[in-house]
């Protein structure tokens, strides 16, 4: 301290018993950032209280490898999951493939869908994965209207530039500066 300060202290049992583990905190509000973060619920209109009780519903489910969440052709899970750990793979009938990981989400099309969902992609877990996952009825419980929620925005193919050069960077600033021996 450069001045005379008092500081007041609390012990982990009193703390944890007023207002509950650091660790459920930072863990509802790492989720709730990702909610927020979902287009279709980020172009929404949705109250504070909605996004925590949209939290409140989520489950985290771990899949094996190999496990399909959605298969083209067939009726699919009208669920929401957003990729905690892992990797999926995600296959369109038009011969599309997309990979999605941490922090990363499926599904919104088919939450926003009326009625029966068919899936007209494949999802499949390229490794173990775990992911936070709401269902349809457990959206429509919080939000009343599924109208409500913002439009799913369509997978697009990444693909590289590989010809920039140089010349083309421009210097907006310096992160920080490294040791580096020649």
């Amino acid at each position: 301290a450069m001045i005379e300060t008092q500081a007041l202290a609390i012990d982990r049992e009193t703390f944890e018993a007023t207002i509950g583990s650091l660790d459920s905190i930072l863990g509802l509000e790492s989720k709730k950032r990702f909610i927020k973060s979902v287009p279709i619920f980020a172009k929404s209109e949705l109250l504070p209280i909605e996004f925590e009780h949209l939290v409140a519903m989520i489950t985290e489910k771990k899949y094996k490898k190999g496990s399909k969440l959605m298969e083209a052709g067939k009726k699919g899970e009208q669920s929401l999951w957003i990729v905690k750990d892992g990797r999926l793979m995600i296959s369109s009938a038009l011969g599309s493939i997309f990979f999605l990981g941490s922090g990363d989400y499926y599904g919104d099309k088919a939450v926003k869908a009326e009625g029966e969902f068919i899936s007209d992609e494949t999802c499949i877990c390229e490794e173990d994965t775990t992911c936070w996952v709401l269902s349809r009825s457990d959206i429509r419980d919080v939000i009343g209207d599924l109208k409500r929620l913002g439009q799913p925005i369509p997978f697009v193919s990444s693909s590289l530039k590989t010809d920039i050069e140089l010349r083309d960077v421009k210097k907006h600033r310096i992160l920080g500066m490294g040791e580096y021996n020649i």
